[in-house]
């Protein structure tokens, strides 16, 4: 069955919690609203991630965006998930460093291909 997209989001949340981003309710404050993990981490932009994998891996190449896509890539396809993402892999980050990781909630949402009944 094709996943909704909360659904996506959440595994896609469970996701960088395995790579150590985590994002949490934080309650309102004078200068700012309240806003949810999920508000969060929709709004967390994709050169962020980068930058942040890039620092973490210590390579001279992009080890950590094309690990981060296998995490994703094979946590979507396993059971019970089941879906393969479709137009999807380490350089879906660097063609997409404007945008954040609701864009790529909304791309894996659009692109997933249910085999769970193949």
């Amino acid at each position: 069955m094709a996943l909704t997209r909360n659904s996506v989001r959440n595994v896609l949340y469970d996701c960088c919690l395995k790579i150590g981003l985590q994002f949490v309710d934080k309650p309102a404050a004078v200068t700012s609203p309240a806003l949810s993990a999920a508000q969060q981490m929709e709004e967390f932009l994709i050169a962020t991630l980068i930058q942040q994998l890039k620092q973490a891996d210590g390579a001279s190449w992009n080890l950590g965006a094309v690990a981060f896509a296998g995490l994703i890539f094979l946590t979507f396809n396993k059971d019970p998930v089941n879906v393969l993402i479709r137009q999807f892999d380490e350089t879906w980050f660097d063609t997409n460093k404007d945008k954040k990781l609701g864009d790529l909630i909304d791309h894996i949402y659009n692109n997933q291909l249910d085999y769970s009944r193949a």
